[in-house]
C-alpha cells in the first residue's frame, strides 16, 4: 500500500504545484491560462479525495481482515482495537485536507466571479498545500504502522491454521 500511496501523493503534489503555477499567470478570469487552472483545479481536487478515500478504504478493508483473523483463530484481540484507532487517526486528518482542497476550489470558483476574492483563492491554496502535506505525512506513518499490524495478524493466523489439531 505504502508504494502506491507514495505514487499517489506524489501525482496530488506535483498537480498543486503545477496548478498553482498555471494560476499565478491567470491575470482575468477571461485569460488564456484561466481555463487550464480551472481543469486542473478540479483534476486536483478530484484526485486528492480519491486519495483520501482509497487510503481510508485501505484501512477499513485491513481492519476487516485483522478483526476476522481474531475472531476465526488465535490472534491476539488487541490487534483489533489498535486497528480501529489507526483508522480513526487516519480519518482525523483526512477530513482536514478534503476540507482544504474544496474550500480552494469553492473560493477558486468564487474568485472567477469576482476578480477581487483571487487573494481569498490564494489564500486558501496556501493554506491547502500545507495541510494536505501534514495529512500526507501523517497517512505514511499510519499506514506503515497498520501495514505492520496487518502483517502481524496476517502471521499469526497462519501460525495458528498451522498448529491447529484438525490439520495434519
Amino acid at each position: 500500500m505504502k508504494s502506491v500511496f507514495c505514487a499517489l501523493v506524489f501525482c496530488v503534489l506535483l498537480l498543486m504545484a503545477a496548478t498553482g503555477t498555471v494560476g499565478f499567470w491567470v491575470e482575468q478570469p477571461r485569460h488564456t491560462f484561466f481555463r487550464l487552472h480551472f481543469a486542473m483545479g478540479l483534476v486536483t481536487v478530484l484526485l486528492t479525495c480519491l486519495t483520501q478515500v482509497i487510503t481510508f478504504t485501505y484501512f477499513v478493508v485491513s481492519g476487516k481482515l485483522i478483526m476476522r483473523a481474531a475472531v476465526a483463530h488465535s490472534v491476539d484481540a488487541g490487534v483489533v482495537p489498535e486497528a480501529q484507532r489507526l483508522k480513526a487517526r487516519t480519518l482525523h486528518v483526512a477530513a482536514p485536507a478534503i476540507g482544504a482542497v474544496i474550500l480552494l476550489a469553492a473560493l477558486g470558483g468564487y474568485a472567477d466571479g469576482d476578480p477581487s476574492a483571487a487573494t481569498l483563492h490564494l489564500a486558501a491554496f496556501l493554506l491547502a498545500v500545507p495541510v494536505n502535506g501534514v495529512a500526507f505525512a501523517v497517512q505514511y506513518v499510519l499506514i506503515g504502522r497498520n501495514g505492520r499490524l496487518l502483517q502481524a495478524a496476517l502471521d499469526q493466523y497462519s501460525d495458528g491454521r498451522l498448529h491447529h489439531p484438525t490439520n495434519p
